[in-house]
């Protein structure tokens, strides 16, 4: 069993990178191997229940699942199409999985750091392969949000240099991929992403220096400043995405000039897609404060043609059939109005409150605070991302952000087991 989910995560990996298709095998299959054991494993199964009485993420995972089939139902703007609502709702049943996924990586721990090897190598090859190619990679697979994968992945390579664990290589890592998303990378979001992650962390690393008693909580002080103000960055970020892409039009120029990788036909200093992001805040607020019990799932679409609005999404290959307002926390208050942000601060209430309470300022080295500090870098970069990207709407990042989520927390129960252990071992 266990060979066969590292079939299934092998899989996931390429897909995330390669295949959407290969992707959502790849998910669904590990998924799938989680529910065959938990129905073959009465042990398992046992643990599977200890461990939902003890934690409540089941909660949030459910009333996502509970809005978005209302939202199904729900057409304040006449009668949608099914089909689409129904495909539309579809897409956050993801969150779902966490109920079995986070049992099943502590029930097979070796699982975690298979995972987060496979997901570096895989990321390493896809970075030489658009090394190689260069921009013409857009023909060869779709590479929409990267940027937010590999943010993920030098903010944990950030977290093993601060924990000093091989500190040379991991910083090899992260140069390597931090140069990627200056030079390569065709999207903003990761560089503001890593910059604010990286910022909380030298914070953090202050903290520890000093190892007052009031650090703690000037930290998760810091850290709820950041929260606040992170969203309000992303729509106001105009002179960072301006300087951003200033940088790498620096850097594209000499790819252009000794490596002929760039197409020139494409404008980097384009600022059309910011332009069109401001529009469709504003067009956000508009239904939100007219329909705050929101439009229904997949309504976001009806909701323009009822105000007669184009969706800038639109091109000359036709109609977008699943448009998104390319901030996910405004789609969510449109969809599903108060209750799209009860369920938000639902999510993102209960992981923020257990990784703190696992994170400890005076045992910064251990094991638990390593992956508890992954854990709320991990939620910061999720977070202002989703403020300028469809990070839950679109499959990949949703499905590698519950796998990353899954994945920090299952660790720090396998290290809570094992301290466990060892205490009952040493009044032995």
């Amino acid at each position: 069993m266990c060979n066969l989910m590292k079939i299934f995560l092998v899989i996931y990996c390429c897909g995330v990178y390669f295949s959407n298709a290969l992707c959502n095998i790849g998910y669904f299959g590990f998924v799938g191997t989680g529910v065959l054991q938990l129905w073959c494993d009465k042990f398992f199964r046992k643990y599977f229940f200890h461990f939902h009485k003890t934690h409540k993420i089941w909660i949030s995972g459910v009333f996502i699942a509970i809005i978005t089939l209302w939202g199904v139902v729900y057409a304040p703007l006449g009668n949608k199409n099914f089909a689409i609502s129904f495909a539309a709702a579809c897409k956050y049943f993801r969150f779902l999985t966490v109920l079995i996924l986070i049992p099943m990586f502590v029930w097979n721990k070796r699982l975690i750091r298979f995972l987060l090897h496979t997901f570096g190598c895989v990321s390493f090859l896809w970075c030489l392969f658009h090394l190689y190619y260069g921009y013409k990679v857009k023909y060869y697979v779709c590479c929409i949000h990267i940027s937010v994968f590999i943010a993920c992945l030098c903010v944990y390579y950030v977290v093993k240099i601060f924990q000093n664990k091989n500190c040379f290589l991991n910083g090899l890592r992260l140069l390597f991929f931090g140069t990627y998303l200056l030079c390569l990378n065709v999207e903003k979001t990761g560089v503001v992403a890593v910059a604010v992650a990286v910022a909380v962390a030298v914070v953090v690393a202050v903290a520890v220096a000093k190892k007052g008693q009031y650090v703690k909580n000037l930290v998760l002080a810091c850290l709820g400043v950041t929260m606040v103000f992170s969203t309000a960055l992303e729509i106001s970020f105009l002179a960072n995405t301006i300087i951003s892409r200033k940088i790498r039009y620096v850097f594209c120029r000499i790819e252009c000039k000794y490596r002929k990788l760039i197409d020139n036909s494409s404008s980097i200093d384009d600022r059309s897609s910011i332009d069109d992001r401001i529009k469709m805040i504003k067009q956000c607020v508009t239904l939100i404060v007219e329909k705050w019990l929101g439009v229904g799932s997949g309504g976001y679409r009806q909701a323009l043609d009822v105000k007669h609005w184009n969706y800038c999404g639109d091109d000359e290959n036709g109609i977008n059939k699943f448009p998104h307002p390319h901030n996910e926390w405004l789609l969510w208050m449109v969809q599903w109005g108060i209750f799209g942000g009860i369920a938000l601060i639902l999510w993102f209430g209960y992981v923020f409150y257990y990784f703190i309470r696992n994170f400890s300022i005076m045992n910064f080295y251990s094991g638990k605070t390593e992956y508890s500090f992954l854990g709320i870098l991990l939620n910061v970069i999720y977070i202002i991302s989703g403020g300028c990207e469809s990070i839950f709407f679109r499959t990949l990042p949703q499905t590698v952000y519950v796998l990353g989520v899954c994945l920090c927390i299952a660790q720090i129960e396998v290290f809570k087991k094992r301290e466990l252990r060892l205490l009952k071992r040493g009044h032995n």
